[in-house]
């Protein structure tokens, strides 16, 4: 009751639920965001991808909920983080996990937690792939 009137840093406030649609254009959040303690991404007929790796998250655990639709739904994670995704259904399309067993995680890195369905095209969870690997290099030299 004391601080309740007292303005809230926008470091520390909370920042709202993501929900992500992808309809007929495709959707994606990528380069430097921040990160909501939920999102819920829905592939629609273009598919959704969110990509972590240039994301600072002091989040302890986020929670995705991801539905692949007819396109499917793609989580990039940077290297060290975990994804538990056994929560998930698979449906048609599937689920791919590429991603290390727990006792990879580095410490500090947020837990996601990966349920939905998915779908017709399924959900792929992976680390950046060569080509992004080489972007991610050449963003830090700058």
């Amino acid at each position: 009751p004391l601080t309740a009137d007292l303005p809230v840093s926008a470091a520390l406030a909370p920042v709202p639920p993501l929900v992500i649609k992808s309809g007929m254009q495709g959707a994606s959040r990528t380069g430097r965001w921040k990160v909501p303690a939920k999102i819920t991404a829905h592939g629609g007929m273009a598919g959704v991808r969110l990509d972590f790796t240039r994301v600072e998250c002091a989040l302890p655990e986020v929670e995705i909920e991801a539905y692949g639709e007819m396109a499917g739904v793609t989580i990039v994670v940077p290297e060290g983080w975990w994804v538990d995704s056994d929560d998930v259904d698979p449906g048609v399309g599937g689920l791919r996990n590429k991603t290390f067993h727990p006792e990879t995680r580095l410490p500090g890195t947020p837990l996601l937690r990966v349920t939905g369905k998915g779908g017709m095209a399924g959900i792929t969870i992976r680390y950046p792939n060569f080509l992004e690997r080489r972007r991610l290099e050449k963003a830090k030299g700058q």
